[in-house]
């Protein structure tokens, strides 16, 4: 009779010993709580300050990355100079015997400097890209393709589609449609100030003179340059750049008046006003 007793007795401790320790299990869990957990902090970035993109224009096969030994490294030296660390690429237009990559590189590495060192990151990397010339239908092209990748500073000199199909037949389809008249905009709000350079004028906008709105701001450099054919006269670059709606929402405009490739040189005038542009809006974030 008496270990029938010590079982009821073992029983009844068991119970009673059975709350406390469900209240402490739910304690350590938790349990009861009504506050989420809280988030984890963005990660560092691992990545440079200023991402530079510089994007050739054509050059018909005989230095297909030209801004590689002019614009590039100035505007490197200069963001360096200023205390900024620097991560400088190149594309160019014609890309083959060596030269960097074409449009696909491209799109690659937008994308890949805003999944690696922008989304997410305490101190994301600011993308400043610079296209000269037929480079301009690449750039823009990109930053159509890829809207949800924010660029801080876009840097337009002389960008032009002039004689796109003849020199690029077979690649409208990879850049999302032709460049030329690719964009319907009405009633879009010019550059004020040089009356004397001409505008294309109506409603269709190339890709190049259309600013999209992962830009934040731009700066446009106009030559007034003509294009050596002897069949037509026209501008390089033909008109000022418009934001999709019409407007000029953070876009900065300047006629140089002078050869379509002097932006591009250091020892010109114009890139040394590009230069101060950039770091001026860099100081302003």
């Amino acid at each position: 009779m008496l270990a029938p007793e010590r079982t009821k007795t073992d029983t009844r401790v068991m119970r009673s010993m059975a709350l406390p320790l469900l209240l402490l299990l739910l304690a350590s869990c938790g349990g009861g709580g009504s506050a989420a957990p809280a988030e984890e902090d963005p990660e560092g970035n691992p990545g440079p300050q200023i991402a530079l993109l510089l994007v050739s224009g054509h050059s018909f096969g005989t230095v297909p990355n030209y801004l590689a030994t002019s614009a590039g490294p100035f505007l490197e030296a200069a963001l360096e100079g200023a205390g900024y660390t620097v991560e400088t690429s190149y594309f160019t237009d014609d890309p083959g015997g060596g030269s960097p990559g074409g449009y696909a590189e491209l799109l690659v590495k937008l994308q890949a400097i805003r999944d690696e060192w922008m989304f997410g990151r305490t101190d994301p990397t600011r993308i400043v890209i610079v296209p000269h010339s037929h480079g301009g239908v690449r750039a823009h092209s990109a930053l159509r393709a890829k809207p949800l990748v924010p660029v801080r500073l876009l840097v337009d000199l002389d960008t032009s589609s002039n004689g796109w199909p003849l020199v690029h037949p077979g690649e409208d389809d990879a850049l999302g449609g032709a460049p030329i008249d690719a964009h319907l905009i009405m009633d879009a709000v010019a550059c004020t100030g040089f009356g004397l350079l001409t505008n294309e004028s109506g409603p269709r906008f190339d890709v190049e003179d259309v600013v999209f709105d992962n830009v934040l701001e731009a700066f446009e450099v106009r030559t007034g340059d003509i294009v050596p054919n002897p069949l037509q006269i026209e501008l390089y670059d033909e008109r000022w750049n418009s934001r999709l709606d019409g407007s000029r929402r953070g876009l900065t405009c300047h006629y140089s008046e002078t050869l379509h490739g002097e932006p591009t040189l250091p020892t010109g005038v114009t890139l040394p006003l590009v230069r101060d542009w950039i770091l001026d809006r860099l100081a302003s974030d």
